[in-house]
């Protein structure tokens, strides 16, 4: 047998259409076992800039960013902490039933039995909005129970964000959405921003400050990412819907200040949207947990604002200034949106004190982008910036004759 192998390998040359086919099919082979064998690729939050105009001509840079990755609170409930002075008033970690999801919904589940009230001291869309819901999808699909893609994979709550690190340093209070008792909390967790950093660096401590609330017959709620040292209640206290159990916060595994809300019944995470379960279909709930049901956002367009200088990955979330100098650099405006879509239509105008419009520019994105920010401006003319008040405008466009997201700021200069 391997006599006649070796004759007709030798006989190969002349057939050269076996060749072609044995080597078409080796391509084939390797090709399929990779498909078969290789995992599809985490989502990559990126993040796009535009540059200052210089000239006539306006330039565009891509630069990826990552925002929560890993998606910190994913892990319900928080994990049982090494005991530090900073943590020593801990409860017990939670039983295997409050920390399981068994993928089916249990029969005693009653959502009718709970009306969460709202777990922010804010006025939405104002100073406090939507980052991201639930995730719904099943397996890797990423879908918000209202079937959208305003969510990440695996992200078991919903986030809910302000403005900027100026706005956490004021004070957004985290409210307690029920009455309950304080079945966990965790304390003394920096305000540090994760970018940048080794995810070893949040081991047992991903979401940060926290508080758990247990509610009774099952019912628990969970509060991520709390500022350090504005917990309220001590472990054991009874509070009241409506209560400050703290402030909103950048403790843990995160990269801009948010609350993340969980909801859970009999260990199981569900959406206080509608009631449905994590990752087990979008449109299947059982009806809102809420007492009021907060509006849908399919994408949120932040608050926009001036710098005299370009933002980076590491600043666009300092926010901006009600005031600049006359001789600036540059008069430069932000927008930042989470799920932006692919063919959003981006319009950024600044205009003068005297109504003259200073800069403008148009784009179009060309993917999906989890979180998003651009920017663009132009560089002081000549004698510096005129005296009076600037207006900005980012107004964003996502279906031909639906009403446009719209952000405006201003900024006065000089005198």
């Amino acid at each position: 047998m391997i006599a006649k192998l070796i004759e007709e390998l030798r006989n190969l040359h002349e057939r050269p259409w076996l060749i072609f086919m044995t080597i078409l099919a080796i391509i084939f082979s390797v090709n399929t076992y990779k498909w078969l064998t290789e995992e599809d690729p985490a989502e990559e939050t990126t993040v796009e800039e535009t540059s200052m105009e210089t000239a006539a001509e306006t330039t565009t840079a891509a630069d990826p960013a990552t925002t929560e990755a890993a998606t910190p609170e994913n892990a319900a409930p928080m994990p049982a902490p090494k005991q530090t002075e900073a943590q020593s008033d801990m409860a017990a970690a939670p039983t295997a039933a409050a920390t399981a999801n068994t993928g089916s919904a249990p029969e005693t589940r009653d959502v009718s039995a709970m009306a969460f009230r709202f777990p922010l001291d804010c006025t939405y869309d104002v100073d406090c909005w939507t980052a991201r819901y639930m995730d719904r999808g099943t397996g890797r699909r990423k879908q918000d129970f209202q079937c959208n893609a305003a969510t990440q994979d695996k992200h078991k709550g919903t986030d809910y964000v302000i403005a900027d690190l100026a706005s956490m340093r004021e004070g957004v209070a985290v409210l307690a959405a029920a009455d309950g008792t304080v079945l966990r909390r965790r304390d003394g967790v920096e305000d540090i921003s994760a970018r940048g950093r080794d995810r070893s660096t949040f081991e047992g401590i991903n979401c940060g400050n926290a508080v758990i609330l247990d509610h009774g017959n099952g019912w628990e709620t969970q509060y991520c990412h709390l500022r350090r040292g504005s917990i309220r209640p001590s472990g054991g206290e009874a509070v009241k819907a409506g209560d400050v159990i703290g402030m909103i916060g950048l403790s843990g595994e995160t990269e801009y200040p948010h609350l993340h809300f969980m909801v859970r019944k009999d260990g199981l995470d569900l959406d206080p949207y509608d009631g449905g379960v994590f990752e087990q279909d979008c449109n299947a709930g059982d009806g809102s947990l809420w007492a009021e049901v907060p509006r849908y956002d399919p994408m949120t367009l932040l608050p926009v604002y001036f710098t005299a200088e370009q933002p980076t990955n590491d600043t666009v979330w300092e926010g901006g200034q009600s005031e600049l100098p006359a001789d600036s650099p540059a008069l430069i405006l932000t927008g930042r949106a989470f799920h932006a879509s692919e063919a959003d239509k981006w319009y950024f105008t600044i205009t003068a004190p005297d109504g003259s419009v200073f800069f403008e520019d148009r784009f179009m994105i060309n993917q999906d982008k989890q979180f998003y920010y651009r920017f663009g401006g132009k560089k002081a003319p000549d004698g510096g910036f005129m005296p009076g008040v600037w207006q900005g405008e980012v107004r964003v466009v996502r279906e031909e004759g639906g009403a446009p997201f719209i952000q405006r700021t201003q900024v006065r200069i000089g005198g």
